[in-house]
């Protein structure tokens, strides 16, 4: 039986999972561990504003826009008037 890609994914996020886990342990409790978690916790800022802010940029438009946006491209006039 085949593995589905969704298979493969889910063991590919569990396992960086589980390095992403040892290298925040090892960055704690090794030498210089508070250099390293200041340098973690930016990367995790960051990488949180970067996801919002490209989350906010691909926002779907609401429906009263794709209805407006498709009236300006055909031309068409509201209020069941035909153009003629």
């Amino acid at each position: 039986m085949r593995v589905s890609t969704s298979d493969r994914f889910e063991h590919w996020t569990r396992g960086l999972g589980l390095v992403a886990l040892v290298a925040l342990a090892w960055s704690v409790f090794g030498p210089g561990g508070v250099f390293w978690t200041a340098v973690l916790a930016a990367g995790l800022v960051g990488s949180a504003v970067a996801t919002a802010l490209l989350v906010r940029s691909r926002q779907a438009p609401s429906l009263a826009q794709v209805i407006a946006t498709a009236e300006k491209e055909t031309g068409a006039v509201g209020s069941g008037e035909r153009k003629r």
